[in-house]
């Protein structure tokens, strides 16, 4: 019979990492002086399943409720697309529709703002929407302690657009806040927002990036819960050794302008999307790559609507590959972007994932939960 694990996780659906990093999690936030800390995981571990069991185990302990906060969490992604991936509703065996079958979840985005679930995800942008939520209850309220007659018209209108927008859900219907890719909140509108909210309210981020060159989460959570570098996640054999190839070119990065978070800012990027050597080598290690039989993503140059994607997979589609058995062909590229619609990404993705793809280009969208 296999032993039952150890700690405060009793299911079968984590990894002994994850389990371990789980009993941390609990331990750390059953301390009634601990409301606010991050995990450290790399990419490839598990951050999402390891969330989705430990909000299974918030409603399910009770834990909100012996802390006198509300026994509702909420979720925030960056994007919508990770919205969907997390809810788990258009992916299979992903998200809470996979691991919490039973849990209600609600999607609070743009036009759909549901806010009926017992889990309730959102995007970092949305969750301003959440804060505005609250300054409309907080004015209700006020205003129905006057007699309307009393009311200036001004104050009138804001209560007609009140029952117009019907806000029925703040941030103070939250209990636990989960933040995933947390590095977000380095941007300044997304701290401001972070720094709004209740001190009661138990605040959880997860990253694979907790740092950047003048920034670091440890200012923005009150403690590093559990930490795991790539090198440990390679020794414990959690996650493949990593073979790294430089491939040389003529262009020069030395004068290229970096903002505040240590990227090169767009507008000194824009030479090298016209680079043709540059571009040139690119297409050459691509074609190398998949007559080898093997699958690719292309990281390009940011700006101008991902036009260095955009043009990557239009150049890498024309170039003709000899594959192990002797036959030619076109190579078979894509593109994914913020530009496109999300069901065309989703589709583009699910293809590439199925084989219909040899090379995906894309900027900045497949750096996270994917």
């Amino acid at each position: 019979m296999e032993k039952e694990p150890e700690g405060h996780y009793r299911g079968d659906v984590l990894r002994e990492h994850q389990r371990t990093v789980f009993d941390d999690t609990v331990e750390f936030f059953k301390a009634e002086e601990n409301n606010s800390g991050y995990i450290e995981l790399p990419t490839g571990t598990g951050k999402t399943v390891l969330f989705v069991e430990f909000s299974k185990h918030v409603l399910e302990s009770g834990l909100l409720k012996e802390q006198d906060l509300p026994e509702k969490i909420l979720v925030v992604v960056p994007r919508v697309n990770l919205l969907h991936q997390t809810s788990g509703e258009r992916y299979e065996r992903r998200g809470f529709s996979h691991f919490a079958k039973n849990i209600p979840v609600s999607l609070y985005y743009g036009e759909k703002q549901d806010t009926d679930g017992d889990i309730v995800i959102t995007t970092y942008q949305s969750l301003a929407k959440m804060f505005e939520a609250k300054e409309w209850l907080e004015e209700e309220e006020r205003l129905n302690k006057k007699e309307m007659s009393l009311v200036p018209s001004i104050d009138k209108q804001i209560y007609d657009r009140l029952k117009f927008k019907k806000m029925t859900e703040s941030i103070d219907g939250f209990g636990l806040i989960i933040f995933d890719e947390a590095h977000h909140l380095f941007g300044q509108k997304k701290r401001e927002l972070f720094n709004r909210l209740p001190e009661a309210i138990q605040k959880l981020g997860l990253t694979a990036t907790p740092e950047t060159i003048e920034d670091s989460l440890d200012s923005v959570f009150s403690e590093r819960i559990h930490e795991m570098s790539l090198e440990e996640a390679i020794d414990l054999e959690i996650l493949s050794p990593v073979k790294l190839y430089a491939i040389s070119s003529t262009a020069k990065v030395d004068q290229l302008e970096l903002d505040s978070q240590g990227d090169y800012t767009e507008e000194s990027l824009q030479d090298l999307i016209n680079d043709d050597e540059r571009n040139k080598i690119i297409l050459d290690t691509a074609a190398e790559f998949v007559e080898s039989g093997l699958q690719g993503v292309v990281s390009c140059v940011r700006g101008q609507d991902v036009l260095h994607a955009r043009d990557t997979a239009e150049l890498l589609s024309r170039v003709k590959i000899t594959l192990p058995d002797g036959s030619t062909r076109f190579m078979s590229a894509a593109w994914v972007g913020g530009i496109r619609k999300e069901a065309e990404n989703e589709q583009i993705l699910h293809d590439f994932e199925k084989g219909f793809y040899d090379v995906l280009t894309y900027v900045d969208t497949l750096g996270e939960g994917w």
